[in-house]
C-alpha cells in the first residue's frame, strides 16, 4: 500500500472516530434524532458526493480555506449569492495574508 493511501485510510479512521465522539456528545446532551440530523447532516450539504466537512478535514484546510469550501458548496441550496460574497470575503483574507502577512 502506498504512503498516501495509508495516510488517507488513517485519516478516514480518525474522521469516523471523531464523528462517533460527536454523535455520542450530542446524544449525551439529549438532542432528539431530527435535531441531530440537522446538526450533523444538514440538507444543504448532503446532496454532494463528498460532504464539505469531510473534504476540509481530509485535506487539512485552515479556517478561511474551509469556509470558502463551505460557502461555495452550499450557495445554491442555502444562502444564495450572499454565500458567494462570504466565500469571496474569506478568499480576500487568504490573499491578504499571502501578500502582506496579515489576515485582516
Amino acid at each position: 500500500m502506498t504512503k498516501p493511501l495509508q495516510r488517507h485510510e488513517a485519516h478516514m479512521k480518525m474522521l469516523a472516530e471523531d464523528e462517533e465522539r460527536l454523535l455520542n456528545a450530542f446524544y449525551h446532551d439529549k438532542l432528539t434524532s431530527p435535531e441531530l440530523g440537522k446538526v450533523i447532516d444538514p440538507e444543504h450539504y448532503n446532496s454532494h458526493a463528498i460532504e464539505p466537512i469531510a473534504y476540509i478535514m481530509a485535506n487539512g484546510l485552515d479556517f478561511c480555506e474551509g469556509n470558502v469550501i463551505k460557502y461555495v458548496s452550499r450557495w445554491k441550496q442555502k444562502g444564495g449569492v450572499a454565500d458567494l460574497h462570504k466565500a469571496r470575503q474569506y478568499l480576500d483574507f487568504i490573499i491578504k495574508n499571502e501578500e502582506e502577512g496579515t489576515p485582516l
